[in-house]
């Protein structure tokens, strides 16, 4: 070991972040895994179905091989079950993936978001060059918003970015909107991106309010 030699020191870099480290958590505080219950992701606590081991067993056999990148099975089952464009149908590994690939499809350039929010949606805009508002929502009114004031902040042609529900305020986008009517009273073109919670479906639509 005397005469190795010393590497350059690899440059700083940033790489992602998100919830559910435990492993950092666990260091930090000397704790064991089975003492965290971990509310910073969306993890269930119960682990995963007990169906998914004998799935996974009888597929090992093909984990000497590459995934497919088009997820062709897999977007052809998301189409049949809920009656989806295969067009329509994005695949991705997990939402902050789909988050990283919001800006290539937002053709505005400047972005509304309500604060506090998750991390990532200051930090993807961010990093691809968005000029970003912050609206600064209260804690004495239950971080409640309403169309109007997004229209004292909307300067035109801008995007705005919601959680629903809310990270980590936990409030739902009905209970901060009330009916998506509300933007009737504002001159908006908008592009709307909904999540149907009983269908779990993402669908595209858009709408001139």
């Amino acid at each position: 070991m005397k005469n190795q030699k010393q590497s350059p020191p690899v440059p700083h870099y940033c790489s992602p972040e998100h919830g559910g480290n435990i492993y950092k958590l666990l260091k930090e505080k000397k704790l064991s895994a089975e003492k965290v219950l971990d509310f910073s992701a969306n993890i269930n606590p119960c682990g995963p179905p007990p169906w998914l081991r004998s799935v996974v067993n009888r597929e090992l056999e093909l984990i000497c091989h590459y995934p497919d990148p088009n997820s062709t099975e897999f977007i052809d089952a998301v189409s049949d079950r809920y009656h989806v464009d295969r067009e329509a149908i994005i695949p991705a590994n997990g939402t902050t993936e789909l988050l990283h690939l919001l800006p290539q499809v937002i053709s505005r350039r400047r972005v509304l978001i309500p604060v506090p929010s998750y991390v990532d949606y200051l930090a993807v805009f961010k990093k691809q060059g968005f000029a970003i508002s912050p609206l600064h929502l209260s804690e004495s009114d239950g971080f409640a918003i309403t169309a109007e004031e997004i229209s004292l902040k909307l300067e035109g042609n801008e995007a705005v970015i919601f959680g629903n529900p809310a990270n980590p305020v936990g409030t739902f986008l009905d209970q901060r909107l009330g009916r998506i009517g509300e933007f009737q009273r504002l001159d908006i073109d908008q592009e709307v991106f909904l999540l149907d919670p009983e269908r779990q479906c993402g669908r595209r639509a858009r709408h001139r309010f």
